[in-house]
C-alpha cells in the first residue's frame, strides 16, 4: 500500500514522503513494515513537467497558424483548433491520413512536403489550395522534422499552415499592374514582350502582329484635355478587345499606339480583322470625335525569320496607312470641332464663308500671291477653332462678361494655336490663330503685339472679323448699319487696325 504525506524533521521544515506499507509474517508472526521515502525531488519535476505541458498546451492552441502533428506514415497525431476549424467536414483529425483528411485523397500528395521531410530530414516548404468551401483560397505548408533525442531518429513530422490567400491577392494584383496598362486595362508593353518570346516557336506559325495608331489624338487632347484624348483611348481599346479572339495578345504599346500578336494566323485572316475593326471605328463616325486608326499587318511565316523584324515591318506598314489616311481622319476632327463650334456659338460656316470672300478680296487687291490667299482663307475658317473649348454658358451669355469669364474668352487664340499646330495640314496658320485678336497699339492679346510685329495677314482678318461681327451682330450685340460699321472702322484705326488696312478694306467694301 502507498500513500503520500509530508514528514516534518527536527528543524521544522516540511517535505513530501511516500509512504509504502507491508504485511509481512515472520517466525509465526505477523508484522506491519513502513517505508518512508523523501520524494521532494520528484515531486518537483512533476510538477515542472506538469507545468510545461500545460504551458506547451496554451501555446498550442493559442497559435493563429494551423498544427498538424504527424506520425513518420502521415497519420496525424494532434491537431489545433485552426485547423479543425479549417476542415471541420473531416472532424475527427487524429487517426486519419493527412492526404484523407486534408485533400479527400487515398494516396499521398505528389511531392508530398512531409514526405520529403522524413526523408532528407530537412525543413520542406509548400504551397498548397485551402479547403473547399472556406474563405481561405491558399495554404503554405512548412513541414519541420521530429527528432528522438536518444535515438535521433525522426519520429514524427510538425506540419506549420498558415493562411495566405491575402497575400496570393496581393502578389496577383501586382503581377497584374505590371503587366497592364493603367488606363486601358490591356496588356502592356513589358507583358508584350515576354509573351512575344514564348509564342515565337514553330507550332504557332504563321504569326501574324499588326500595329495600331490612333488617327488625330492630339488634336483632340489639345482642344478638350488629355481626359477626353484617354476616353479615345479606351473606346479603341474596347474596339480591339471585342474583335480579336481569346487566344491573341492584344497590348498597349505606346501613347496612342497598339500591337496584336496573333498566333497561327495568315495574312488574309489578319486583315478581315482589320477590315472588322475598320467597320466598328466607321460606327462610331456619328459621335463627337470620331475614331480613326491607322494599321499595318506582317506575318511570320518561316522559322528563321526574325519575329522583332516583324514588328518592325508591321509598324511601318503602319506609318504608310497612316500617311495616306491620317489627313482625312484630321480633317474629319477639325470639320467635327467647327460644327461644335457653330452649335454652340455664332461662329457659324456662313461667318466664316463671308470673312473669307472679303479677305481674298483685300488679299486680292493688295495683291497677295496664291499662297498668302490660300492661307488666309483656311484662317477665316479656323480663327475662332479655339472657342470649341470654352464653355457655352460663355460663349452664348448675351449680358455682361464677369472678369474670370472674360479671362478664359482671352484664352481661344492660345487655345487654336495649339489645336493648329497638332496638324501639319493646319500648323502653317498656327502663329496667325494666335494674333488674331492683337491690336495695332499693343493692347491687344495674348502676347501684346503692336504694329508691324503683328502678322500681316492676322492684321487682315483682325478687320474683316470685326466688320462681319458688327454687320451680322451676336447675342450680346444687335445688327448695325453699314455705315456706322465704317464709321468705327475709320474710329479704330491706328488704335485697334493697322490704319492702311482699314483704308484699302473701306474701298473694296
Amino acid at each position: 500500500m502507498h500513500r503520500k504525506s509530508y514528514h516534518q524533521n527536527k528543524s521544522g521544515d516540511t517535505f513530501p514522503v511516500e509512504v509504502t506499507c507491508h504485511h509481512l509474517k515472520l517466525r509465526e508472526q505477523e508484522c506491519e513494515f513502513a517505508f518512508v521515502q523523501d520524494i521532494s525531488e520528484r515531486k518537483q519535476k512533476t510538477e515542472q513537467l506538469k507545468e510545461t505541458n500545460n504551458l506547451l498546451a496554451g501555446i498550442f492552441e493559442s497559435i493563429q497558424d494551423g498544427i498538424s502533428v504527424l506520425n513518420p506514415d502521415l497519420t496525424i497525431r494532434h491537431t489545433n483548433w485552426v485547423m479543425e476549424k479549417w476542415y471541420q467536414e473531416s472532424l475527427p483529425l487524429q487517426g486519419k491520413k493527412c492526404y484523407q483528411a486534408y485533400h479527400n485523397r487515398q494516396v499521398p500528395c505528389i511531392d508530398c512536403p512531409s514526405l520529403r521531410c522524413i526523408k532528407s530530414g530537412e525543413v520542406e516548404k509548400e504551397e498548397v489550395l485551402g479547403p473547399e468551401d472556406s474563405e481561405v483560397d491558399y495554404l503554405e505548408v512548412f513541414s519541420y522534422p521530429m527528432f528522438d533525442k536518444d535515438s535521433g531518429e525522426i519520429e514524427g513530422v510538425v506540419e506549420f499552415v498558415r493562411d495566405i490567400t491575402e497575400r496570393k491577392k496581393k502578389e496577383k494584383k501586382l503581377e497584374y499592374l505590371s503587366y497592364s496598362d493603367f488606363l486601358t486595362g490591356l496588356y502592356n508593353r513589358r507583358f508584350f514582350e515576354e509573351k512575344i518570346k514564348r509564342l515565337d516557336v514553330q507550332k504557332q506559325l504563321p504569326i501574324s502582329i499588326i500595329v495600331f495608331d490612333v488617327n488625330g489624338l492630339k488634336i483632340i487632347n489639345e482642344t478638350y484635355g488629355n481626359q477626353k484624348g484617354d476616353q479615345i483611348l479606351i473606346k479603341v481599346a474596347d474596339i480591339l478587345s471585342s474583335t480579336i479572339r481569346q487566344e491573341d495578345i492584344l497590348a498597349r504599346w505606346a501613347g496612342d499606339e497598339f500591337v496584336a500578336l496573333l498566333p497561327q494566323t495568315n495574312k488574309k485572316e489578319a486583315e478581315e480583322f482589320c477590315k472588322q475593326i475598320r467597320e466598328k471605328c466607321a460606327a462610331s463616325r456619328d459621335d463627337k470625335n470620331p475614331i480613326s486608326l491607322g494599321m499595318g499587318v506582317a506575318v511570320k511565316e518561316r522559322v528563321g525569320e526574325d519575329i522583332y523584324e516583324v514588328l518592325h515591318q508591321a509598324d511601318e506598314y503602319m506609318y504608310q496607312d497612316k500617311l495616306v489616311n491620317s489627313r482625312s481622319a484630321k480633317n474629319k476632327v477639325v470639320e467635327s470641332l467647327l460644327n461644335t463650334l457653330g452649335a454652340k456659338s455664332d461662329e457659324t460656316e456662313e461667318h466664316a464663308l463671308r470673312m473669307a470672300e472679303f479677305a481674298t478680296k483685300l488679299g486680292e487687291k493688295l495683291g497677295l500671291s496664291n499662297t498668302q490667299l490660300n492661307k488666309l482663307s483656311l484662317l477665316a475658317t479656323l480663327h475662332d477653332i479655339g472657342k470649341v473649348t470654352i464653355p457655352d454658358q460663355i460663349l452664348s451669355k448675351s449680358g455682361d462678361l464677369t472678369e474670370e469669364e472674360w479671362q478664359i474668352i482671352k484664352e481661344h487664340p492660345e487655345r487654336g494655336y495649339r489645336i493648329a499646330l497638332a496638324t501639319e495640314e493646319f500648323a502653317p496658320v498656327a502663329d496667325l490663330i494666335l494674333a488674331h485678336h492683337e491690336r495695332w497699339d499693343g493692347n491687344g492679346y495674348p502676347q501684346g503685339l503692336a504694329g508691324e510685329e503683328i502678322p500681316f495677314l492676322a492684321r487682315i482678318i483682325t478687320i474683316v472679323d470685326a466688320y462681319d461681327v458688327m454687320s451680322s451682330g451676336r447675342v450680346y450685340k444687335e445688327a448695325m448699319s453699314k455705315e456706322k460699321v465704317l464709321t468705327e472702322l475709320k474710329r479704330c484705326a491706328g488704335s485697334q487696325f493697322d490704319p492702311n488696312l482699314i483704308e484699302e478694306f473701306i474701298n473694296i467694301v
